[in-house]
């Protein structure tokens, strides 16, 4: 992956298509709904807002949701890789996420 500055102080990605092709032909082969099902722990859902079927995501995740501390949070006009394009935002949520977990555990 190349990371490269942007003329207005912000930075993107540009991911090779070898690599892309390499994680869409393994993407493919998953089955999503069977391995969160098969969670116990919490799961911090953090899908893209500018995800093309957002919708369709969010339903997925309703489903298969069991855990009762799993949180879904879309962060405003995310994308894909966060943690590159909101940093802040993203961090903000993992860490509140994570104090939810340690506040709400039998022995703080």
């Amino acid at each position: 992956m190349t990371i490269y500055p942007l003329s207005d102080g912000l930075i993107t990605y540009q991911i090779p298509t070898a690599i892309n092709l390499k994680i869409i032909e393994t993407v493919c082969d998953l089955h999503y709904e069977d391995a969160y099902a098969q969670k116990r722990c919490p799961v911090l859902f953090l899908p893209a807002a500018t995800e093309p079927k957002l919708d369709v995501k969010l339903s997925l995740i309703q489903r298969v949701t069991r855990h009762p501390q799993s949180k879904t949070v879309v962060i405003p006009s995310s994308k894909h890789l966060m943690p590159i394009d909101a940093p802040i935002a993203t961090s903000m949520e993992i860490l509140a996420f994570l104090k939810g977990l340690v506040l709400d555990s039998p022995t703080g």
